[in-house]
């Protein structure tokens, strides 16, 4: 790759948050009330009804035997699966319904939480950030680490509805594509020197969970203490940030000839540079005479010499960068203009 495109990618990485702290991509920790574990289920399965079939799922709280403030004391429960196989089998895999370990009240809480933030989120930024994850890979930070870390694999996007109030919610899938935890790849192979396989395919429908998460096993083989929990999945918030200019970049998407690195003001701006004999000298006489007489430019808003003299720059037809620590006047001098009278 040329000087530019090597250049541009080192920032395309930059837009990718590999930060721990509240990073949900790469350390899904259940905080609060605004997240649901999905238990006793079939990654493959869930993502066969919600993505290839379009069918919508409701939600199941813990059955009340759980809950039974009557139970007799010695009496020694059976665990949830047990439980669950012993009353339904193996069709529980396969109806409209997602299993969890919470309350009827609990539960019901839960969902008017994330619907509400959900929607809120959306209505106020214009982004979806609600995504069933399934399949998760169990990580540590290093050898030495005793703190497990858990990060999805597959993220399909998600929206709750209910006919009315009263109602339960049931989960659909959007129709938008399905995300890939770039975040993960990216982590994994700077840290790890590892690349997992890919999610994404032509057809997204298409997509074969079971052999998908096969090949993730088989990647990380050789990382120690590293494994795939197949059905492991929460519905959650997952939050991608700055994920769509990271796709925009990639120089893999745009056509030969009009890739980011051959564009002449980036290639200038990231290994030839500017130069002032850019504009032709009828030009800068007249820009050094203009920069001369500031007193007679008719600016939108007040500027001062160096503010001027990069507006006078671009109205002369050179290419430049603005750089500066916070409140030295940047945004002040982008949205300046000239009027010439």
């Amino acid at each position: 790759m040329s000087q530019t495109a090597i250049q541009i990618e080192k920032i395309r990485e930059k837009l990718l948050d590999l930060g721990l702290r509240g990073n949900s991509l790469l350390h899904f920790a259940p905080r609060g009330k605004k997240h649901i574990d999905i238990v006793d289920e079939v990654s493959s399965e869930i993502f066969n009804i919600l993505v290839q079939q379009e069918k919508k799922m409701s939600f199941l709280p813990s059955p009340e035997i759980f809950f039974d403030d009557e139970q007799v004391e010695g009496v020694q429960l059976p665990t949830l699966r047990e439980y669950l196989i012993q009353e339904k089998g193996d069709a529980r895999h396969t109806d409209l319904h997602l299993q969890t370990k919470l309350s009827p009240e609990d539960l019901d809480t839960r969902l008017l939480r994330i619907d509400s933030e959900a929607k809120t989120i959306y209505q106020e930024r214009g982004i979806d950030v609600l995504y069933l994850g399934l399949g998760f890979i169990k990580w540590y930070e290093d050898s030495n680490s005793s703190r497990e870390r858990f990060a999805p694999l597959i993220l399909i996007p998600v929206e709750l509805n209910r006919t009315a109030a009263g109602k339960g919610f049931k989960l659909s899938y959007t129709g938008m594509d399905l995300n890939e935890n770039e975040t993960l790849y990216a982590k994994v192979k700077n840290d790890f020197k590892v690349e997992l396989p890919r999610v994404i395919s032509e057809e997204q429908g298409e997509l074969n969970v079971d052999d998908y998460l096969a090949q993730v096993s088989d990647s990380i083989i050789g990382l120690e203490r590293f494994e795939v929990i197949q059905n492991k999945m929460a519905l959650g918030f997952f939050s991608f940030g700055k994920f769509q200019m990271y796709k925009d970049l990639d120089r893999k998407l745009w056509p030969e000839g009009a890739k980011p690195e051959q564009k002449e003001v980036l290639e200038r701006l990231f290994d030839k540079g500017f130069e002032t004999n850019d504009i032709d000298n009828g030009a800068l006489e007249d820009f050094k005479k203009e920069l001369k007489s500031p007193e007679k430019l008719h600016l939108i808003k007040d500027a001062d010499s160096t503010q001027t003299e990069a507006i006078l720059k671009v109205v002369n037809g050179q290419n430049l960068v603005i750089q500066g620590p916070p409140g030295t006047g940047k945004s002040q001098t982008i949205t300046n203009r000239v009027l010439r009278l």
